[in-house]
């Protein structure tokens, strides 16, 4: 029966040494697996955030145009919506980790970027000068720049995940 003994706690050693061996080995995958996910989702946001900076001054041109039969507050309208439909995308995209500080980034008293897509999409960005219609050129600067300041911090939130 002793030999039984040595031989069952000899096994219980081995499996417990093998169970914490895979632990280690689950905990570094888990913990690449989330600096993978953090690290695409980050880009992806990015990405998104490039698109509406790409967009941003295609509302400005639109608001100024004219021509007959067209109308820029539709055409700033739509505008308005497919930036917001990339801000959108870029929020459910943003890791919880960096969440918070890109919405307070975000929401700075320059500008409310929510704000002012808002304002794209029901026209009150537009205003008249000399007859012509643009966009209120403080209000479009201001954002255009807190978009770059949110793209900056996405690259330096970008860089540090590649370096771990």
């Amino acid at each position: 029966m002793k030999t039984w003994d040595i031989v069952v706690l000899g096994l219980n050693i081995f499996v417990t040494i093998v169970s914490i061996v895979g632990a280690v080995r689950s905990r570094r995958y888990f913990k690449k697996s989330k600096h993978i996910t953090i690290f695409a989702q980050t880009n992806q946001s990015f990405n998104e955030l490039e698109i509406m900076l790409r967009i941003l001054p295609e509302a400005l041109a639109a608001a100024s145009r004219t021509g007959k039969g067209y109308n820029p507050e539709n055409a700033v309208q739509d505008i308005g919506t497919e930036m917001s439909n990339h801000y959108n995308a870029i929020m459910k995209a943003i890791p919880s980790d960096y969440s918070y500080e890109f919405r307070t980034l975000q929401k700075t008293n320059t500008c409310d970027v929510e704000q002012y897509l808002s304002s794209l999409i029901d026209g009150t960005a537009i205003v008249e000068i000399d007859g012509r219609k643009t966009l209120k050129r403080e209000s479009f600067d201001k954002c255009q720049e807190q978009l770059r300041a949110m793209q900056e911090y996405l690259k330096k939130k970008i860089s540090e995940e590649e370096e771990m």
